[in-house]
Parts: C-alpha cells; sequence; structure tokens
C-alpha cells in the first residue's frame, strides 16, 4: 500500500540528510598580481572557530558544520593583506586573489623579531611513556601572530632512524589557560631519520596563524611499517601545572602535572 505522506517525509529527511552532507567550501588561492598559487593559506571560518589550510598547490576545501550566510570566511598568509568572504558569496570553485603587502614582507625579512616560548634545561627531565598524544601549551604575547618553529627533545631508541619514525605534529586552539585543546589549526607529519635526541620543526613556510593568545602543541609518534601507536617518548618533568594528553584508542584528553619538554618560537 502507498501512503503519500510517508513516501514525502521519507524524501523530505534523505534530502535534509543529503543537503547537510554535501556542504562544503572549495576553491584555489593565487597571488593577485602574477596568479601563481599561494601555498599553505590559512583559511578560518569565524563563528565556527574552525580552520583549513591550502595545500601545495593552492587548493582548498573546508567543512562547516553548518552553513552559516552571515558568517565569514577569512584568508590569511604571511606577506599578504588577509581576504574576508561572505560565506552567503562562498561555494564550491572559489578563485581567492591575495595582493602582497610589501610592508610586512620587509618587516618579517629584516627585523626577524621573534619570541621564544617554553625555555628550558635538560636537566630533571625523562622519558614519560604511556599516551599517544602529550600536549603542552604556550601563552604568547600580543603582536606575535605566527608559529615559526617548534622544538622537541625526546628518547631515541632503535626505532628511530632505521625503520623511519614519523612524529604527528598537532598545532591545537586554546581559549584560555585552563580547558583542553580546543580544535585543530594545523596538523603536520614530521618523518625522523634521526637517532638524536632533539627535533627542530622549521614551520614558517606553512604559515600557521595563531587565532589566540593560548596554542597547543601535541606530540604523537607513528612508526611503520612494522609498529603503530608507540608512546612520544617526549622527555617531561614534573610540575605544579598540568598537560593535557590523550590515551591509545581515545578521543577525551585528560591531564597530567608534568611539563613536556616542548619549545616554540612565534614571530
Amino acid at each position: 500500500m502507498f501512503y503519500p505522506r510517508l513516501s514525502l517525509l521519507v524524501f523530505l529527511v534523505l534530502f535534509s540528510l543529503t543537503a547537510i552532507a554535501q556542504i562544503k567550501i572549495t576553491g584555489i588561492v593565487s597571488d593577485e598580481k602574477t596568479g601563481e598559487p599561494l601555498p599553505y593559506v590559512t583559511i578560518q571560518l569565524k563563528s565556527e572557530n574552525r580552520y583549513s589550510r591550502a595545500d601545495e598547490n593552492g587548493v582548498f576545501k573546508l567543512y562547516p558544520s553548518k552553513q552559516i550566510a552571515n558568517d565569514t570566511l577569512v584568508f590569511s598568509c604571511i606577506g599578504y593583506f588577509p581576504v574576508s568572504l561572505k560565506v552567503g558569496q562562498a561555494g564550491n570553485d572559489l578563485r581567492i586573489k591575495m595582493k602582497q603587502d610589501v610592508t610586512q614582507l620587509r618587516e618579517v625579512t629584516i627585523s626577524g623579531r621573534e619570541m621564544i616560548l617554553g625555555k628550558y634545561t635538560k636537566n630533571g627531565y625523562g622519558p614519560y611513556k604511556g599516551t599517544s598524544t602529550i600536549t603542552r601549551r604556550f601563552a604568547k604575547n600580543d603582536g606575535y601572530t605566527y608559529l615559526k618553529r617548534v622544538m622537541i627533545w625526546r628518547k631515541p631508541d632503535r626505532l628511530s632512524g632505521k625503520n623511519k619514525t614519523k612524529f604527528r605534529i598537532t598545532v591545537y586552539n586554546s581559549e584560555n589557560g585552563f580547558d583542553p585543546p580546543d580544535g585543530v589549526i594545523y596538523e603536520q607529519i614530521l618523518v625522523d631519520y634521526t637517532d638524536k635526541d632533539e627535533l627542530v620543526i622549521d614551520l614558517l613556510k606553512y604559515r600557521i596563524l595563531l587565532p589566540t593568545n593560548f596554542f597547543f602543541v601535541g606530540v604523537e609518534r607513528i612508526t611503520y611499517p612494522k609498529k603503530k601507536n608507540l608512546e612520544p617518548w617526549v622527555y617531561t618533568t614534573t610540575d605544579r601545572q598540568y598537560s593535557w594528553v590523550k590515551d591509545f584508542g581515545e578521543n577525551y584528553w585528560r591531564n597530567i602535572y608534568v611539563k613536556p619538554a616542548i619549545a616554540a618560537i612565534v614571530m
């Protein structure tokens, strides 16, 4: 027996679910003058505090959780004026042109102003085991908006180098100095071929924009092809303030009273 009302209801539900699943904003970012694609441009959806990153060819994809016509997309890149665009004007296959800010480029190149966060001495630190991801929170001053470099000290072992140990370095947002990581700003895979205990990761080319004065750097070790989900073995020391960690197979953060041996340079 055919039920018109029921069929219409099912159709509307399926249509709504499909429409929600298909919400996405895509396009390419390029230099306004040369037409060359701009790699690693930061794209922010302001109201949702959601971020995306253009790839090395300037191509980007952003999947908002809901379509907000009055929300704003902001495109940011070192050496260029930011570009803002209403979501209601966005859609698929956007072509974003960014204009060079010569003054900003001169300041970045000549002044080299930077701020070192998380300086420490190695005495009293030891390798921490038991989690798949360990983070450290940093607080920066106003005016330092980009993450330039991250340094991580960890215990090397027989898996490092020979089996091409991979570390996932993730930068998280933080709205304050207390809560756990809130949203991924940037996620990067670092391939480690050495047996040194100090890892230095140059991040300037990725144009990692820090939206607030607090942020986290998280470290997760992933070793292929034989073993996975290993502890990062980052050096730590006990501390009165806690760090947020994530255990194997878990999606929630918990706190431990240690200070990871992670430092960051902002500019």
